[in-house]
């Protein structure tokens, strides 16, 4: 490959691409409630009674451990998509002629910068991005998390990107919570009552024994009411309670794509195998 190629950063965006929908839908089956025997399904649930409302209650009765190979797979994810960046501020370093090439320490120092302020990415600039012109400069600073404002920088895809890469690198796994991301619930095989109303969860805290998921208000029409519920609630896992990991990824993989694309086009290789990819024939 190259050395003044932007080839290797597409790829480690595209492999972190990858593996996100590798563990997005992963999250999906685990996380499917009361699954096939021998699922790792971490939810179950059932329904009561509420006599003071006249409606029956479907709850959650019981949540599992999220499996450890979630964090794992979420961690190489991130770190993926960082090292995408990286390998973009070595290939702007690298695309700088110079009378003198950069010492050793240099080469180590480089780095794609995330900052809080504009007197942060000043500073980190002759460090991490040497020589790099203002041109390219210019580029990087539209995707720092400064760049947002004061208000909206802490929840920056990048700021996030960037604590949670530390800590996964060098601290510990990240600890994983869960909530609904949507309830759909349907009533089946009703005889003698009418089920007039479905009110699904819209709740975004953590999932936990008797979360409501959904409430159907019924009213009787003969002598042996009856009827099923079919439901199906969809989950997410978060970082520390509040970094839901699908919007994180989504952000990330957006501003890594939009960022990357305003330095050079992804690879023959990359857009052919996407091409056949999306191809009906493969879709079967």
């Amino acid at each position: 490959m190259d050395t003044l190629s932007l080839d290797s950063a597409w790829f480690k965006w595209d492999w972190a691409v990858r593996h996100s929908q590798l563990l997005q839908a992963d999250i999906a089956g685990t996380l499917k409630p009361d699954g096939d025997p021998g699922s790792e399904s971490v939810l179950r649930i059932g329904h009561e009674y509420d006599p003071q409302l006249n409606c029956w209650v479907v709850k959650v009765k019981f949540v599992g451990d999220i499996p450890t190979r979630l964090s794992l797979i979420a961690g190489d994810v991130i770190q993926n998509f960082r090292s995408a960046l990286d390998h973009l501020a070595w290939f702007l370093v690298q695309r700088v002629s110079r009378d003198a090439p950069l010492t050793k320490d240099q080469e180590r120092g480089v780095y794609f910068p995330f900052c809080d302020s504009e007197k942060h990415f000043a500073r980190s600039i002759s460090s991490k991005l040497p020589g790099v012109p203002d041109a390219d400069l210019a580029i990087i600073r539209q995707f720092q998390p400064y760049f947002t404002g004061d208000e909206f920088k802490a929840r920056h895809a990048f700021r996030i990107l960037a604590d949670l890469s530390d800590h996964d690198k060098h601290r510990t796994l990240q600890p994983v919570g869960l909530r609904l991301a949507y309830v759909r619930c349907q009533a089946i095989n009703v005889h003698d009552c009418v089920v007039w109303r479905i009110v699904p969860s819209t709740s975004t805290e953590l999932i936990k024994v008797n979360t409501k998921l959904a409430t159907l208000f019924t009213r009787v029409t003969g002598p042996n009411p009856s009827f099923q519920v079919e439901i199906e609630p969809a989950a997410d896992v978060a970082f520390n309670e509040n970094v839901w990991i699908k919007n994180l990824l989504e952000g990330v993989e957006i501003n890594v794509f939009n960022l990357l694309g305003a330095f050079g086009n992804p690879p023959d290789e990359l857009v052919s195998r996407e091409s056949d990819e999306r191809s009906p024939a493969r879709r079967g």
